[in-house]
């Protein structure tokens, strides 16, 4: 089966799932069904999205009367008036009806969870046909979403012992330790997938706080190895300080991962344009001195994609990277702006021996696998929003991928297309993956491969 289509069992799954966060110690027994289902409230959604689309439309007919009026203080301008508030009165009705059944389907769903549509929010213009996409988007994340908070519930149940000997303070009995899930953010790919936070909760110990994230982490995790093995170096023999260091480990045969959780502060815009904010002169001085490192090492090793999303500010001013999944030398790292990214500071000589090192991983990195950028993630999101731009942004990949030098398609155009366009229908944003050998559509499989290195001449 293609991984990029819907489940049958999945589209067809009504959903009566509890208002609360999904926890490892909730039997489903003391679940309380819903007075309506998720595919109900998604319906009763839409409905009340056409009747608002009625009335406004009435509404419009009824001020364009009152306008024609030359008397405003006539018995008929009275009365369309009154009829005008009336309408608006209702309006007001429904789209609090809408309001209150989104926060409901939400509920329905672990602690985070937004919604990738809110009709009550859309314009009312919208034409019959966009109405129905974005209903299908909707239907179609509830059942992907259930499906995978499930699936991650029992994965970390299975798994949990492993974590707590690896990220825990040494707890012996996992029996007593239970865990709530949350939605961290970040977009969905493959089928509703996202990262989330595992709170473990003991009877006699702080919490435990750890990431999961539904994909290996065989790149992010040689990425922090190289970081340590520069840290490692003698003080003469490397050209700055310390990079940021903390533990991942691969689970579930390489499916899914688990990171420490950083404490750290999220940014708003780039690294290097975030410095100046920083009130704390020491802590400043800090940060600038540990982006120049991280920067420094990044940009020579081809760690790219630390766009302010990617990347966490901790209070003692050190840079730490929480996505390190695209490699890909000559590119920007993302972490500098425009203007700072010409600062000479910024690109100190690196030492004989950081080179060294660096160009071993690159060398190791040819055979592992990675997250290959086609087209900035924001595109694919700005796509989602409007149905017609959806084909012309998988054509869009196609011409990139075919001025690709190095890489030749070998997918069915056509076939493509079809498969790009439901990944975006179910609200998933599109992602590729890459090693030397192949470039594939979504997770790296023999399956998913759509285009394979060009023979040396």
């Amino acid at each position: 089966m293609n991984p990029l289509s819907l489940n049958q069992e999945v589209q067809q799954t009504v959903i009566d799932s509890p208002k609360q966060p999904i926890s490892s110690d909730l039997p489903e027994k003391h679940v309380e069904p819903q007075v309506m289902s998720s595919h109900q409230m998604i319906n009763f959604i839409c409905d009340k999205f056409l009747e608002r689309q009625t009335i406004n439309k009435q509404i419009s007919e009824a001020e364009n009367e009152l306008d024609d009026i030359p008397d405003q203080k006539s018995e008929v301008a009275k009365k369309l008036k009154s009829k005008i508030r009336e309408l608006e009165k209702k309006d007001e009705h429904l789209e609090q009806a809408m309001k209150e059944s989104e926060e409901q389907l939400k509920s329905q769903f672990i602690e985070g969870r937004e919604l990738p549509v809110t009709l009550s929010r859309m314009n009312l213009a919208m034409s019959d046909s966009q109405i129905k996409y974005f209903k299908g988007i909707l239907t179609s994340k509830i059942g992907l979403w259930k499906a995978f908070e499930g699936r991650a519930k029992d994965t970390i149940e299975e798994h949990k012992a492993t974590i707590l000997e690896q990220f825990g303070n040494g707890s012996k009995n996992s029996a007593d330790v239970k865990f709530d899930l949350k939605v961290l953010g970040g977009d969905d790919h493959n089928n509703g997938q996202s990262p989330l936070l595992v709170t473990f909760t003991f009877p006699d110990k702080s919490p435990l706080k750890v990431v999961y994230k539904p994909r290996s982490a065989q790149t992010d995790a040689a990425i922090l190895d190289l970081f340590a093995k520069l840290n490692s170096l003698h003080p003469d023999l490397k050209s700055h300080g310390d990079l940021p260091q903390y533990k991942i480990q691969d689970i579930d045969g390489g499916k899914g991962s688990i990171w420490e959780f950083i404490e750290g502060q999220p940014l708003h815009t780039e690294a290097s344009s975030t410095i100046n904010k920083i009130q704390d002169q020491d802590v400043r001085i800090r940060a600038e001195e540990n982006l120049i490192r991280l920067e420094q090492i990044c940009s020579r090793a081809g760690i790219t994609d630390l766009h302010m999303e990617n990347v966490l500010l901790t209070r003692d001013g050190q840079w730490v990277p929480i996505d390190l999944e695209v490699v890909e030398p000559g590119h920007a790292t993302g972490l500098l702006s425009s203007q700072a990214s010409k600062d000479p500071k910024f690109s100190p000589e690196l030492k004989q021996d950081e080179i060294m090192l660096i160009d071993k991983f690159l060398d190791q990195q040819e055979k592992r696998v990675s997250r290959y950028v086609i087209v900035a993630t924001a595109s694919f999101i700005q796509a989602s929003t409007d149905p017609s731009t959806i084909e012309p942004m998988a054509q869009e990949v196609l011409e990139t991928l075919s001025k690709n030098n190095e890489f030749k398609l070998t997918v069915d155009p056509k076939q493509f297309i079809k498969q790009f366009s439901a990944c975006m229908e179910k609200g998933d944003v599109p992602f590729f993956t890459k090693n030397s050998d192949a470039i594939c559509f979504g997770h790296f499989a023999e399956e998913n491969i759509i285009a394979i290195r060009k023979p040396n001449k």
